[in-house]
């Protein structure tokens, strides 16, 4: 195991020790500048990020101007590149792999819903789990039951392997989400939906 780590032993360096490195007026402007783009990653610096900026920019003995220029230099920049730079245009990458895999995973219970509701009527537990999963959160106990259960529904169904795969199993939360609405209305009474 530690010939396979990168990095062992080695010592971090201290915020006040690398704020001690940095004397060139142009190192301090590059620092700002690498501070704003990341507190600027959400589009949005909130009032922590401010606080940061304004210690480095305390610490650096720079001037309010240094980061209001930066701040606006990097606003300019997105606003005139954002159709030119692809990630820029995207929503951010955890949002972005959410919403591919919500789709993915509507896909593939959209194309077996008839084999989906034919297995889970077959399967007096996992209906109930799922009908209360409308009204509730469901215990981490019954989280594992409905996922144990979803298990031999998806071996029963060659399409739904997926959710097999090493990692498939970061699909079934999406999976439990979306299954509700293919139960018959007699459940509906209770359902909450958040669409």
């Amino acid at each position: 195991f530690e010939s396979s780590m990168r990095q062992k032993d080695t010592d971090v360096n201290s915020y006040e020790d690398v704020i001690a490195l940095i004397s060139d007026p142009l190192e301090k402007n590059y620092m700002i500048d690498l501070v704003c783009m990341a507190s600027w990653s959400d589009k949005v610096i909130d009032q922590a990020e401010k606080d940061f900026l304004n210690k480095i920019k305390n610490d650096l003995s720079l001037k309010d101007e240094v980061v209001e220029r930066s701040v606006s230099d990097i606003n300019k920049f997105y606003d005139d590149h954002k159709e030119e730079v692809a990630f820029l245009s995207s929503k951010n990458l955890a949002q972005s792999f959410y919403d591919n895999s919500s789709k993915l995973v509507s896909k593939l219970i959209n194309r077996n819903k008839k084999r989906l509701i034919k297995e889970l009527s077959e399967s007096k537990e996992a209906m109930r789990l799922l009908t209360e999963s409308t009204q509730r959160n469901l215990t981490d106990e019954e989280q594992k039951k409905i996922q144990k259960q979803l298990i031999d529904i998806f071996k029963s169904i060659p399409s739904l392997a997926i959710f097999m795969l090493p990692g498939g199993a970061i699909l079934l939360p999406l999976f439990v989400k979306i299954i509700p609405k293919l139960l018959p209305s007699a459940f509906d009474e209770n359902r909450i939906d958040e669409d």
